[in-house]
């Protein structure tokens, strides 16, 4: 069985450059199901990494040019040899649609989230862009639609897509790899690692980092991500005198070493209110890291209820800090959460995953 798959980014590292869940799916779903009977090749339209790309205009003129660079890769990919072809984010699907009606091959949309209707309220008046776009992506006749949660595999039902033509796929964490950590060492009390856009709610963490120094003045928070909140989100950390608290990095040189900060955290904190599955959560969760998230759809399902960490209103930064505190200051609470969080991560290995990803495709080709 080959299988065909068209990324916008694709870790060059036997390390793997992994800096979202786009990049993780796809470097361990090529890790564990390439084997004698599986050939799992990917063509990335770029080779660095795109994330933290702002919704500006520059933007838009770059992913003109992923589109230039996506009829290359569509050239490319119709001198392949392959069984069934997948795309693994908007900017490739009608690359790889295109390319599988050619060739008169299966077609996958693997498809981390939904944005209809909100598209405008996550990236702003550009969004409009997007909006359009998905709602193409939407009609187009295609075999399979693979989601990372029950969450988005409901929101593309209210999509119109038949629920007959989706499967749920949970992504997943390298637990052999989260074992090697050394977890001991506590450098950080709370670590927060996101996109820095609007939508991951990061600004939030920063104001309940303030409540949280007045009762401890010492505390360490490690920001790690990119985005075009970064320097305003620098700026109020300043401004609110927290320059000895809140220490943010943009470039992590491996997952390893991403992995490595996260362990080294007491707590990790998401209060994003937009996500399609939160990957970051579950890798803390392997690392017996708890987690303070935000108490959203999808979160709930992902966690199985709250079983890796706590629950916190969105957009409520007191709310955050306190949930945070509870966490930090109760003992027993703390090591419970940490011991559930372990337990949670063993459900969401990546090779049980490729594994079962690939019985899918079987089935798609009737293998």
């Amino acid at each position: 069985m080959k299988i065909l798959s068209l990324s916008v980014f694709y870790p060059r590292s036997k390390e793997g450059e992994i800096t979202g869940g786009v990049e993780a799916r796809n470097f361990y779903i090529n890790k564990y199901l390439n084997n004698q009977d599986v050939n799992f090749k990917v063509l990335a339209l770029k080779q660095n990494n795109i994330q933290g790309e702002d919704y500006s205009f520059g933007a838009v003129l770059r992913m003109c040019l992923l589109g230039i660079r996506g009829m290359q890769v569509t050239f490319e990919a119709m001198r392949k040899d392959f069984d069934l072809i997948e795309g693994t984010n908007f900017a490739t699907f009608i690359f790889a649609w295109v390319i599988g009606r050619l060739k008169n091959r299966p077609i996958v949309f693997w498809y981390p989230d939904v944005w209809l209707n909100q598209w405008k309220q996550n990236i702003g008046p550009l969004g409009i862009i997007g909006e359009i776009f998905e709602r193409i992506v939407l009609v187009l006749p295609i075999d399979k639609y693979v989601t990372i949660s029950k969450y988005v595999a409901d929101k593309l039902v209210r999509a119109g897509i038949h629920k007959d033509k989706i499967k749920v796929i949970y992504c997943g964490v390298d637990i052999d790899l989260t074992r090697k950590i050394d977890t001991t060492r506590k450098v950080y009390d709370i670590c927060a690692v996101s996109r820095l856009v609007s939508y991951k709610r990061v600004v939030d963490l920063v104001k309940a980092v303030e409540i949280l120094k007045k009762t401890n003045p010492k505390i360490k928070v490690v920001i790690v991500g990119q985005g075009s909140e970064k320097e305003k989100l620098m700026n109020l950390s300043s401004s609110l005198g927290l320059q000895n608290n809140i220490s943010f990095y943009s470039y992590i040189s491996s997952h390893n070493e991403l992995l490595k900060i996260i362990g080294s955290s007491r707590i990790l904190c998401h209060p994003s209110i937009v996500e399609g599955f939160g990957i970051t959560v579950i890798e803390a969760a392997s690392l017996g890291v708890p987690s303070v998230i935000s108490d959203i759809p999808v979160l709930r399902e992902v966690t199985k209820d709250g079983e890796a960490g706590m629950f916190s209103e969105i957009k409520n930064p007191i709310d955050l800090a306190s949930k945070i505190s509870l966490l930090l200051n109760d003992k027993s609470l703390f090591h419970q959460k940490s011991d559930s969080a372990l337990k949670l991560s063993k459900y969401y290995d990546w090779e049980v995953i490729a594994q079962e990803t690939g019985k899918l495709y079987q089935s798609l080709l009737k293998i």
